[in-house]
């Protein structure tokens, strides 16, 4: 289960009849179970803008996957743990990034839209962005109902927690 989010249909045919399917599914939770750094030390984009500010999550986290291919081999995904806990969520993150570190304004939207008092946006203080970039500053947020707030200054080294979005939206 630590392997990321995988899913399949095994069909049961019996003389060339399908006769039913079984939904396959491992998972491990879209949220962190321990505290992650935004990015490495070595991580190119750790002090500087990947893209624009206005990026969605999904922009960003595959702009992250695709460093290996834009930078020559000079950084990859892996050293942004955050991103990468998301990224291995993804079955095939080449065709099809449906796991990714959500912008803020995606956990804004998320935290206006539900309730989450017992949900671990409620339980943790500090999350990562995927905007947290040097454009914002070098922050992990804090989310309040209906809002979210700065805590200040955070060490991109530090640690974390990560919450894998699937399609743009919380999955508990």
């Amino acid at each position: 289960t630590d392997t990321g989010h995988r899913y399949d249909s095994i069909l049961i045919v019996v003389s060339n009849q399908r006769i039913g399917s079984i939904c396959v599914s491992q998972a491990r939770k879209p949220i962190s179970d321990t505290q992650l750094k935004w990015a490495v030390v070595d991580a190119l984009y750790r002090n500087a803008a990947l893209i624009s500010k206005d990026a969605s999550g999904i922009e960003i986290t595959k702009a992250i996957y695709n460093l290996e291919k834009t930078t020559n081999g000079q950084d990859s995904y892996k050293n942004y743990p955050a991103f990468a806990f998301c990224i291995e969520m993804n079955h095939d993150p080449d065709k099809n990034m449906e796991w990714h570190l959500p912008s803020i304004g995606e956990m804004t939207v998320c935290a206006e839209a539900q309730s989450y008092s017992k949900t671990p946006l409620f339980q943790h203080n500090y999350w990562w962005s995927a905007t947290e970039n040097s454009l914002e500053g070098n922050r992990a947020f804090n989310l309040y109902s209906k809002s979210y707030a700065s805590r200040g200054a955070v060490d991109k080294g530090g640690n974390y927690w990560v919450m894998a979005f699937r399609n743009g939206k919380i999955v508990e």
